[in-house]
């Protein structure tokens, strides 16, 4: 497409984000002076740019990366929490169990 346009149906400039209708829906979004790479489902990419496509694809192939390290750091969180959240329900079972000892003295 010519330069300016951004998919708004015109040639509009803007200085500002807006949102473009017909996109699926983006999980990570990056832009550079001739590019916009939009990540969307299952780390897949949408590329727009003017002149330089073995750029955008080496920035897509970055976005993906960066989205894959997310996941696996979100998925380390998530497993952290769950190792945390028994620890502390096998220590109030501890807790119980000792005072229910005690209190049969």
């Amino acid at each position: 497409e010519e330069s300016g346009k951004l998919g708004m149906g015109d040639g509009a400039h803007r200085f500002l984000p807006a949102q473009v209708m017909g996109l699926p829906k983006a999980l990570a979004v990056t832009a550079g002076h001739f590019h916009t790479v939009v990540i969307v489902r299952g780390s897949d990419a949408q590329v727009f740019h003017r002149q330089f496509l073995e750029a955008a694809q080496r920035l897509v192939a970055e976005e993906q990366r960066r989205f894959r390290r997310w996941e696996e750091e979100a998925k380390r969180r998530k497993a952290y929490a769950e190792q945390q959240a028994l620890a502390q329900a096998r220590y109030q079972a501890q807790q119980q169990q000792q005072a229910q000892h005690y209190q049969q003295y």
